[in-house]
C-alpha cells in the first residue's frame, strides 16, 4: 500500500539538502555554448566542403592554335630540291622577301658545275614571301625533293585589317594525345588552353571542348613536319600520338576565359599552346563513396 507520509517525508529530506539539488540541475556556461556553435560550424563547413567542392582528374598535351584567314600556305609549283632555305619559324618577313630556291635537278647539277666566279641561282627558282607577317611553318628542310603541289612553308599574314569582325578570333585548335592518354578523354571533356606567349598565373586559361579524336594516329610524315617546325613537338617521334580538335568556347560573342584579366585579351594570334583536358570532375564525396 502507498504510504504519502513516507513519500512526503523523504521528498522534503532531498530538498532542505543543498549540496544534492546543486546537482539537480546542469547549467550550461557560455564557454560550452560557444564550443558547441564552433562544433556546429566546423561540421557544416566540412559538410559544404566534402559536398560542393569539385576534384578533377586531367591530362595534358601540347597543341597548335591556327586563325582562320590568317595563316598562307606556299605549294611547290614544280618539281625540285629545296636550296638556300634562309627562314625560319617566326621570322618576320615582308612581301617579296626571298625565303628559299626550288631547282630542278637541271639547274642543280648547272649550278654544281660552276667552280668560279660569283654562283647565282636562277631567278624563276627563287621563293619569295607572298605578303607581310611571320613564318609559322616550315615544311621542308635544305636538299628535299618537293614535287608540285607540296607544301613547302607557310606565314601568318599581319595587318588583318581587311579580315571580317566574325573571323577575328576564329581559329583551329589541335592537341597531341599519346596512345596511352588517347583512352582517358572524349568528345565533350572540357579543355584548358594556355597559349605560349600570354601566362596563364596572370591571365587564366582559355576554354575550350574537346570535339574530335583521330581514329588514327599521326603519320611519321606529318611528325617529321611537325618536329620540325618546333622543338617543343619533338617528344611525338617517339610514341604513337592521335591528333584531337578543339573548339574554343564564345560566352556573349566573346571568347572565354577562367579569369577576369583573361576576358580583356581580344586578339590571339596563331601559337602554340599547351592543353589541360579535364577527363573527370566529382565532389570529393563522390570520389569517396566510388571506392
Amino acid at each position: 500500500m502507498f504510504n504519502k507520509k513516507l513519500f512526503r517525508d523523504k521528498a522534503m529530506e532531498r530538498f532542505t539538502k543543498p549540496e544534492e539539488t546543486d546537482g539537480a540541475v546542469q547549467i550550461i556556461t557560455i564557454r560550452s555554448w560557444i564550443l558547441l556553435l564552433l562544433f556546429i560550424l566546423i561540421s557544416f563547413t566540412l559538410f559544404f566542403w566534402l559536398g560542393f567542392s569539385n576534384i578533377s582528374r586531367e591530362t595534358g598535351c601540347r597543341g597548335l592554335i591556327v586563325r582562320q584567314g590568317t595563316v598562307t600556305g606556299i605549294p611547290a609549283l614544280r618539281e625540285g630540291f629545296i636550296k638556300n632555305l634562309s627562314v625560319f619559324p617566326g621570322a618576320p618577313v615582308k612581301k617579296g622577301d626571298f625565303l628559299a630556291d626550288l631547282l630542278t635537278a637541271d639547274e642543280l647539277a648547272s649550278l654544281s658545275t660552276k667552280t668560279s666566279g660569283p654562283v647565282s641561282s636562277p631567278t624563276s627558282s627563287a621563293i619569295l614571301s607572298p605578303a607581310c607577317g611571320t613564318v609559322f611553318e616550315i615544311n621542308v628542310s635544305e636538299g628535299d625533293f618537293v614535287r608540285i603541289g607540296d607544301k613547302l612553308l607557310s606565314v601568318e599574314v599581319s595587318g588583318n585589317e581587311d579580315l571580317a569582325d566574325s573571323l577575328k578570333n576564329k581559329f583551329t585548335i589541335t592537341g597531341f594525345l599519346s596512345a596511352k592518354q588517347v583512352n582517358s578523354v572524349r568528345t565533350g571533356n572540357k579543355v584548358l588552353i594556355s597559349p605560349h606567349n600570354i601566362d596563364a598565373k596572370e591571365f587564366g586559361y582559355l576554354t575550350g571542348t574537346l570535339t574530335k579524336i583521330a581514329n588514327y594516329p599521326v603519320s611519321p610524315e606529318r611528325k617529321k613536319m611537325l618536329v620540325r617546325e618546333n622543338q617543343l613537338l619533338s617528344d611525338i617521334s617517339k610514341d604513337d600520338y592521335f591528333e584531337i580538335l578543339i573548339t574554343p568556347v564564345y560566352e556573349s560573342g566573346k571568347l572565354k576565359w577562367t579569369s577576369a584579366r583573361g576576358a580583356s585579351i581580344d586578339f590571339i594570334r596563331t601559337s602554340y599552346c599547351t592543353l589541360k583536358i579535364i577527363t573527370e570532375s566529382k565532389t570529393i564525396l563522390s570520389f569517396i563513396f566510388d571506392k
